[in-house]
């Protein structure tokens, strides 16, 4: 029998991209000028969007466990259950077969 499979899903930590980066990381534009508060905006929301994206993706993968669970979980009471069935099964026939061997046979007990 195959072992069962353990969970991977291991929770991320915020990556470089999404932790909150100074005025001083911000770069100067190509025509040489610097403009604080545009690139700052544009940094902020983008990181916004970026987090959230990132909290989505979080909230989708621990989705993924539980139904990737889920399925391992239910797969296994399937099988439980064949190997229930068929051991019932074999008890009768075994069952049926002393029966059998008893009426035919003198020696047995």
């Amino acid at each position: 029998m195959s072992p069962i499979p353990t969970s991977t899903y291991q929770p991320r930590s915020p990556s470089a991209s999404s932790l909150n980066l100074s005025e001083d990381s911000m770069s100067i534009t190509s025509a040489g000028s610097y403009h604080p508060q545009t690139t700052s905006k544009k940094l902020a929301m983008a990181q916004s969007e970026l987090q959230a994206c990132e909290a989505h993706l979080a909230q989708k993968e621990k989705e993924l466990e539980m139904k990737r669970s889920t399925a391992v979980t239910q797969g296994m009471s399937y099988r439980v259950r064949a190997l229930v069935d068929t051991g019932k099964v074999w008890a009768d026939i075994g069952g049926q077969l002393m029966t059998l061997l008893q009426q035919h046979c003198e020696f047995l007990p």
